[in-house]
């Protein structure tokens, strides 16, 4: 990580920026390296929700929305030099705002339920590449598994029998529950796995039989969001953000979405209810106000 650092100031320098103003940026992103660190959170894996929770984080610390929109200015920065780079493949903060006055209005991406069941309904299943698309779509919204730990699941992360994979990173391990829907395709994807006799122990695999990239996953998720009509931009995130905004409308517990999610602290997970909230607020608002 130092390095990194070192070699994005370098990048800095080369901009001819002042030696307060490389400095302010630097310190800006290892404080919020510091905080994914504490949170457990890759680089690579950061999304708005998660920006969003580190702004909330430094407004309960009574820093201004001056010197918080200063960060974000950093952080972005900073990602726009990983893209830019090819350290991370998609920039997942491009378009994220925290205005003045207005931090309260974040709103994250994410499917109703009806364009969900049009997304996972798009492959086609009765052929191979179909099969593994429609396991991997179904498996992400049923978990809210991270990219990163659905291109490392490994054929021994499945337990059919019992319902439910193992995810596991650098850190830590957990277990998530599999839906009937889910099940069903993973039984019927990993049947079709066994008779190609593979000698790979990751679950999903390319055309040459090689574990697949990041950009591969991002690369089928736009292609069934585009071929099912979804008029969002649609991402892992944004299933991921499904996944959990689903379960909490529908009355689950905000810990066992924290668990489920993977997220270190119910800082970050807070962000879903506080939404799912605001809005049961106000639909009982309009239903029942006489001037509504």
């Amino acid at each position: 990580m130092e390095n990194l650092i070192n070699d994005y100031s370098l990048y800095l320098k080369s901009k001819k920026l002042s030696v307060n103003t490389i400095n302010a940026y630097i310190t800006d992103i290892k404080f919020f390296l510091d905080f994914l660190f504490r949170e457990e959170i890759e680089i690579n894996e950061l999304d708005q929700i998660i920006l969003y929770s580190y702004c909330q984080q430094e407004k309960e610390q009574q820093k201004t929305n001056t010197s918080i929109n200063r960060k974000i200015s950093s952080i972005k920065s900073f990602y726009r030099y990983l893209h830019l780079n090819n350290l991370i493949e998609n920039n997942p903060i491009v378009g994220f705002t925290y205005s003045q006055g207005k931090h309260e209005e974040f709103y994250p991406t994410y499917l109703t339920v009806e364009e969900i069941n049009g997304l996972l309904a798009c492959p086609d299943e009765n052929i191979a590449q179909g099969l593994r698309d429609k396991t991997i779509l179904e498996l992400m919204y049923a978990t809210g598994i991270k990219v990163t730990e659905l291109i490392n699941l490994k054929m021994d992360n499945i337990n059919t029998r019992f319902s439910y994979i193992i995810c596991r990173d650098s850190t830590k391990e957990r277990s998530i529950p599999l839906g009937s829907y889910a099940l069903r395709c993973i039984e019927k994807y990993l049947k079709y796995r066994k008779e190609l006799s593979l000698d790979n122990e990751y679950l999903f695999l390319n055309n040459r039989g090689l574990k697949l990239s990041r950009q591969s996953i991002w690369k089928i998720i736009n292609k069934y969001a585009s071929e099912s009509g979804i008029k969002k931009q649609v991402n892992p995130y944004v299933i991921r953000h499904s996944f959990a905004i689903h379960l909490l409308q529908n009355g689950a517990d905000l810990k066992a979405v924290q668990e489920l999610l993977g997220h270190n602290s119910l800082n970050i997970t807070q962000v879903y209810y506080k939404y799912i909230k605001r809005n049961k607020l106000m639909e009982v608002y309009k239903n029942f106000h006489p001037r509504a």
